[in-house]
């Protein structure tokens, strides 16, 4: 089995996994989360979403940190692949003059 893997095709996923942060980079339940202790004051349930609020905040974040890595290493890998195939290029034209 062969897998090919094409410039075009790391780059254009590269770019839905920046659109996917970008869209997860804007979400902010802080507003209802808030609404939540507003409405049962002085109950154990206002701590509860006020660790929540934060804890969603961080994996959010953390998620939109790692989104962006994953971006990056993508698109570096599609730049590896142009970098092989050009090798492997250069390399079966070198063949080819020993050859002949």
């Amino acid at each position: 089995m062969n897998v090919e893997m094409v410039e075009a095709d790391v780059r254009t996923s590269a770019q839905k996994i920046q659109a996917a942060a970008n869209n997860v980079k804007g979400i902010d339940f802080s507003e209802s989360i808030s609404a939540i202790t507003s409405a049962l004051p002085g109950s154990t349930c206002g701590g509860a979403a006020n660790k929540l609020k934060t804890e969603l905040k961080n994996d959010l974040d953390g998620w939109v940190k790692a989104a962006n890595n994953h971006h990056e290493l993508t698109n570096n890998a599609a730049d590896h692949i142009v970098a092989a195939d050009v090798t492997s290029q250069q390399t079966g034209q070198k063949i080819t003059q020993q050859v002949e």
